[in-house]
């Protein structure tokens, strides 16, 4: 008589297992507080550390009503790296930003600004409750929740219920920041223009002030007594009445002009911010066109390197050596304020013929 099959355990299996999905694991995200460390309003560090997790971490973890399980954290200092940062504000699932004090704190507004760029992810803003709180100007028109310091019962019961609104309505958040350049794409196109135009106008502000530094030592060196009075220093602001004068009189000396020890200039050209912000800053340039912006970039880089880092053209002061730079400085003053010519018209013709002008002066020689 053949043996009888055991009875199969698999349905009864799953179906215990289904008995209790709440005891099912769920599904972990993550939550990112950014908050004041030290001091906000009344409460020091030691409170703020336990408002920290007591009232946002430990309400957060232990609830059970929630679709999906979360782990909580923070910083666990001001002084992360930016690429903490970014991975931080950005890789949270929800963010919870704690606008608490009276002014903006740099470090919370920072990282708020970060997450509103990168993404859609939810945020929830909150902040402490005060008469004397100033606007946030930055975050003005966005719903911030305001608790107090001393009942913290409502500021939990809003984190719950703000995350359940997420797990409902995932795609309901948008970032107010991301909507803004959705609706008009010329913004980013706008930011970078004007930041260009900045450096630029730092950089040829920058460049004639180097002319008229140079001029003023070589103006200064022939108003010393001439050893021969029939050639006196009494005609130098004719011949060096403007700064570009100076390009001139260093590669075309007037006949009647005394001998000069250009060794006595002593002459070292002083930093130029616009100069080190455009250099760095080189992305920005794409909103000139390609060809004008390798050949600014690379004019500009030249000139650093020679008249700025290494200076190793100035190391013998020469007529032929201050004549140089002063050409130099010359053509790169002329490029630049062509370029900004361009960055403000809105006329095409006009902006080509800006482009062209730059263009000219700033190819290679040959």
């Amino acid at each position: 008589m053949p043996a009888k099959k055991k009875p199969s355990t698999k349905k009864t299996r799953l179906r215990t297992q289904n008995e209790h999905p709440e005891e099912q694991a769920r599904t972990v995200k993550k939550v990112f507080v950014i908050m004041p460390f030290t001091k906000a309003l009344g409460r020091e560090k030691a409170h703020l550390d336990a408002f920290f997790k007591n009232n946002i971490k430990r309400t957060i973890e232990a609830d059970t009503k929630l679709k999906y399980q979360y782990a909580v954290s923070r910083s666990e200092n001001g002084f992360n790296i930016i690429e903490d940062i970014v991975e931080q504000t950005y890789g949270a699932d929800v963010l919870i930003c704690d606008l608490s004090g009276l002014h903006a704190n740099p470090n919370v507004m920072f990282e708020l600004g970060i997450r509103f760029s990168l993404g859609h992810k939810p945020v929830i803003l909150i902040r402490e409750a005060n008469v004397e709180n100033e606007k946030l100007f930055d975050v003005h028109g966005l719903r911030t929740f305001e608790y107090e310091a001393t009942l913290y019962g409502p500021l939990e019961e809003e984190i719950i219920r703000k995350l359940a609104s997420f797990e409902d309505n995932p795609d309901s958040y948008k970032s107010p920041v991301l909507k803004i350049l959705a609706k008009d794409p010329q913004v980013i196109s706008s930011i970078m223009r004007r930041q260009t135009k900045g450096m630029l106008r730092a950089l040829s502000e920058g460049l004639l002030a180097c002319q008229w530094l140079l001029r003023r030592r070589l103006v200064t060196l022939l108003a010393q007594p001439p050893q021969d009075e029939a050639t006196g220093s009494q005609n130098s602001d004719k011949f060096l009445a403007k700064p570009w004068d100076v390009c001139q009189f260093l590669m075309n000396p007037p006949e009647n002009v005394p001998p000069i020890l250009y060794s006595a200039i002593e002459f070292s050209p002083p930093a130029i911010p616009g100069m080190l912000g455009y250099l760095t800053f080189y992305h920005f340039s794409d909103s000139i066109p390609q060809e004008l912006s390798d050949l600014l970039y690379r004019k500009l880089n030249d000139l650093y390197y020679n008249f700025w880092a290494g200076a190793h053209l100035l190391a013998e002061p020469t007529r032929k050596a201050y004549g140089r730079f002063a050409c130099e400085i010359w053509i790169v003053y002329d490029a630049a304020r062509a370029v900004e010519a361009y960055l403000e018209s809105d006329n095409e013709e006009e902006k080509a013929k800006c482009a062209s002008e730059a263009i000219e002066l700033l190819k290679p020689a040959g």
